[in-house]
């Protein structure tokens, strides 16, 4: 089997491959029936940084992305799940489609990828973990592929095939009212195959190896990798993060990462030369989700970004574009925003021990 002599593996079980129609494709994801709900405070926020839609959930959009899904691998199954769209299964993209999904069965054989996904507890962990799922899989369905038309994947351009992914990415990013989707789901197959490849030049190992041979220190590195650059150094935000305005209250807090600030920057009018230039600088991040049970809402996101040209050109932008409040310091930038009823102007913190100046000044 051509997928196993791309990974250079030797086991492996075939797993089941399920057909099911597009209407069953919903209940598969999301269960029956499905009970509508409101967004939670994470969600309005994401509403507040252009996102999301207004009212929208993730679910919501997660259904609205179901018609760009050919199959899927269920790890909890142990199968490939193709869903019939009118292609038949012995049709090129069927085959590709299927080598794709059975890399995710050697994955799930060979290092319980179920396992890794639940072991990232953040938003940028997450993103992280699935691009190299992802990413592996996709790099190999490319090869399987040029083998099909009767090339050599040695023969692969590699460049040109990863420039016109980017072009297709940016024109899908540019199009779709649902940014957070895309840079937390479609744009992992992009970051990570391109980096699984780019370790596949420097390091002599199978491809089976990379994906167990270590995560990328941060996904900093994915938008590295275009530029010729090294990614920022990991760090974690040290500084407290601002208390909740009157009346609200911790709701929720993670680690955004790279990928999120670049669909952000670049709804506000960024160039992609530019929003990859501050994603690959930065170095952490945080976000803190404040809310009431009146749907009040308000956040706090720190971000740790090495200063230059790019900050500066974001900062102009912010006091364009952004419709909340920033602060700036040598170690950090602090975006403030809420919803119409959190007054954003009164919502100020003193300089002392519980958030010394080096961190932030208040606006």
């Amino acid at each position: 089997m051509e997928v196993l002599s791309l990974r250079e593996t030797e086991l492996f079980e075939l797993p089941v491959v399920r057909v099911i129609t597009e209407d069953q494709l919903e209940e598969e994801f999301f269960g029956s029936p499905i009970v509508p709900q409101s967004p939670t405070p994470y969600e309005r926020v994401l509403t507040l940084l252009t996102l999301l839609p207004e009212t929208t959930t993730q679910k919501d959009a997660q259904k609205s992305n179901l018609s760009n899904i050919l199959a899927f691998y269920s790890s909890s199954n142990k199968e490939v799940v193709m869903v019939d769209r009118g292609i038949p299964l012995t049709d090129p993209q069927s085959i590709r489609t299927l080598a794709h999904e059975f890399v995710h069965a050697v994955q799930d054989q060979e290092t319980d990828i179920a396992a890794l996904k639940r072991a990232a507890t953040t938003i940028e962990a997450s993103f992280r973990v699935r691009s190299l799922i992802e990413g592996e899989a996709r790099l190999v369905d490319t090869m399987f592929d040029a083998r099909q038309n009767g090339l050599s994947p040695d023969n692969i351009n590699w460049s040109r095939t990863y420039q016109r992914y980017d072009d297709y990415m940016e024109s899908l990013l540019a199009e779709t009212d649902t940014p957070y989707i895309w840079a937390t789901s479609s744009s992992l197959y992009l970051y990570g195959s391109r980096w699984l490849q780019k370790q596949l030049e420097t390091v002599d190992q199978p491809i089976r190896e990379a994906l167990i041979s270590g995560l990328p220190i941060s996904s900093a590195a994915f938008f590295a990798i275009p530029l010729g650059i090294e990614p920022e150094p990991r760090n974690s935000v040290t500084c407290s993060a601002p208390p909740p305005p009157v009346g609200l209250e911790t709701d929720y807090t993670t680690e955004m990462g790279p990928a999120i600030l670049y669909a952000f920057i670049r709804r506000l009018g960024m160039s992609q030369t530019g929003a990859t230039r501050l994603a690959a600088a930065w170095a952490g991040d945080f976000l803190n989700v404040y809310a009431n049970n009146q749907d009040e809402t308000s956040a706090a996101w720190q971000l740790l970004l090495a200063d230059g040209t790019e900050r500066q050109q974001w900062l102009t932008l912010l006091d364009e574009q952004f419709d909340g409040i920033y602060i700036t310091s040598p170690e950090q930038v602090t975006l403030l925003l809420g919803s119409p009823e959190v007054n954003l102007s009164a919502w100020t913190w003193p300089s002392s021990d519980n958030y010394p100046p080096e961190c932030a000044n208040p606006p």
